[in-house]
């Protein structure tokens, strides 16, 4: 918007700095006619102007008249040559300079890069200028007061010499001395006048520039303001284009993929499919790049466009130290690396298989809910993997298995995703843990079975009982006992065994093998045997040993 106001400005201003009115226009008639007779005019006033200048250089009173007019007409004489050819140019529709051949000269760096940096500086020396001026006026007004001081100095010692000067008839030395003081008291007397003037107007035009000034605050919200309307805009479009352009280029890897032959058919990706896959992946940041350039260069932004190359440049050359990182990933990426596609690793403290390795790794474990992480491959990149076997363990348990804990954690699992584990205990408590350090705490499954053991101690005055008699009643009254709280299937085994003979007891092993549907009933069945095996003493009258 700001370039169109000036042009227009620029336009209406055009007549008004005119040396001749241009005359009315036919009606009808093309822009290419208005330009073409606004030339002819520039032409004729142009070879008037040089003829004048020429005219002057051949009839100069001076040397100082004829070099002037000179100058002035080699100056006249490069407009108009300028002026003719773009009267050529508009007439036949064909650039001169376009038709010349290029000529390859030595790449001067040092000039390229301050010719792309120069709007940078344009801009800066702007937001800078108004300090500069005042500080360029101050230092006037310094110079022009040393030079008055100076001037005044230089008189007032004259005029002491012209006292200490005697009369002295025409003709003599005192009498041309006094005429040489007096011609060198007039000269500095007309510099410090004129020193004088030209202080009074560095002061006046400091002054001005004082009362002009503005404050920090304004300079810097007429910045923003100004660089918000115009270049903030244009940075906020061409960061909203690079944006769209990284984003609908990567979204449509999934479409590409339906449509290429190479990744037609499931199955495992064929290294032709995944070198495609790489390089399409790469082309992103160098399609959203290419659109946000061509945004700045559309809207003619070439500060914008200058600092974005810049900024292109010093991105590839910093790449150069991550290149053996990239060459990783892509190793990954193509399948062959120490990754591979299909096998197992341990990511976080967890076994996972690797469903899919793109610049996104798809990570996937059976035994969690909502099993499937997504992590970026050069995460991956300082593991391995191997096959998956037949019969590899995901995880110690799964959802409702009842297990207990290194810390004394009894009950069973409701919920086990990637980050957390939740065990709620007997009586309803809930119990979370980290998935690690719920690892950590090696838990004891009991879903597939479990045993309990008991250790019965009996007098050793029954010892001729302790081989038949008392293994065969103990095993009667805690079956019996169980199948009040179990169902006979679910028990899968009971064994009554002599253990030994310690001093004042002989000892007796109860162990019993339960399925794991009835694990919740753990400690009810632990006390349950030692209160059956109690009973069966009791009823047998036999005591216990110590």
């Amino acid at each position: 918007m700001g370039r169109l106001v000036l042009t227009c400005l620029l336009v209406l201003a055009l007549p008004v700095f005119s040396q001749t009115t241009p005359p009315e226009s036919a009606p009808g008639e093309s822009e290419s006619v208005k330009t073409l007779r606004a030339l002819v005019e520039s032409i004729t006033t142009l070879r008037a102007q040089f003829d004048q200048q020429s005219a002057k250089v051949k009839s100069g009173e001076t040397d100082a008249i004829k070099e002037a007019a000179k100058r002035e007409a080699d100056s006249i004489l490069q407009r108009l040559s300028q002026a003719q050819r773009d009267f050529e140019s508009v007439a036949t529709g064909v650039d001169e300079r376009a038709q010349q051949p290029a000529t390859l000269g030595k790449l001067d760096l040092a000039a390229e890069f301050n010719e792309l940096l120069g709007p940078l500086m344009q801009e800066m020396k702007q937001v800078t200028e108004q300090p500069r001026v005042i500080e360029q006026l101050r230092g006037e007004v310094r110079s022009d007061e040393q030079r008055l001081a100076q001037a005044r100095r230089a008189v007032t010692n004259v005029e002491t010499l012209l006292k200490e000067v005697p009369r002295a008839k025409e003709g003599s030395t005192d009498a041309a001395l006094k005429k040489t003081l007096q011609e060198s008291q007039k000269r500095w007397v007309a510099i410090a006048n004129e020193a004088q003037g030209k202080l009074e107007a560095s002061k006046h035009r400091l002054s001005e520039a004082m009362a002009k000034r503005k404050s920090i605050w304004q300079i810097v919200t007429t910045t923003a303001k100004g660089f918000l309307m115009t270049r903030g805009l244009n940075l906020v479009l061409a960061v909203i284009t690079f944006a769209l352009a990284f984003i609908g280029w990567r979204s449509m890897h999934r479409w590409m993929r339906r449509l290429s032959p190479w990744h037609r058919g499931g199955g495992e990706r064929s290294f032709f499919a995944r070198v495609l896959d790489v390089v399409y992946h790469a082309m992103a940041f160098v399609v959203g790049a290419l659109a946000a350039l061509v945004v700045l260069y559309t809207v003619g932004d070439w500060l914008l466009l200058g600092l974005v190359l810049i900024t292109l440049l010093a991105l590839l050359l910093a790449a150069k130290n991550g290149l053996p990182r990239y060459y990783t990933q892509a190793r990954l990426v193509l399948n062959l690396g120490e990754v591979r596609e299909g096998e197992r690793i341990v990511f976080n403290g967890l076994p996972w298989q690797v469903r899919s390795l793109n610049m996104v790794a798809e990570l996937v474990n059976p035994a969690l809910r909502h099993g499937v992480l997504r992590v970026p491959t050069a995460d991956l990149t300082k593991l391995s993997s191997r096959p998956v076997e037949q019969g590899d363990l995901w995880f110690p348990c799964r959802e409702e298995d009842w297990v207990s804990l290194a810390d004394g954690t009894f009950g069973k699992v409701v919920m086990i995703t990637s980050e957390f584990v939740q065990v709620v205990q007997l009586g309803g408590a809930h119990r979370t843990y980290a998935t690690d350090a719920f690892i950590g705490q090696n838990p004891v499954n009991y879903t597939g079975g479990f045993r309990v053991t008991a250790i019965i101690k009996v007098h050793p005055d029954h010892r001729k009982l302790a081989t038949k008699e008392i293994p065969e009643a103990l095993r009667e009254s805690i079956h019996g006992g169980l199948l009040t709280l179990v169902e006979p299937p679910q028990v899968k085994s009971l064994r009554v065994e002599f253990r030994a003979i310690i001093p004042n007891a002989m000892e007796f092993d109860v162990t019993v093998d339960f399925a794991g549907e009835v694990a919740e009933k753990l400690p009810t069945l632990q006390h349950a045997l030692q209160h059956h095996a109690l009973a069966a003493c009791n009823e047998q009258g036999w005591r216990l040993g110590g």
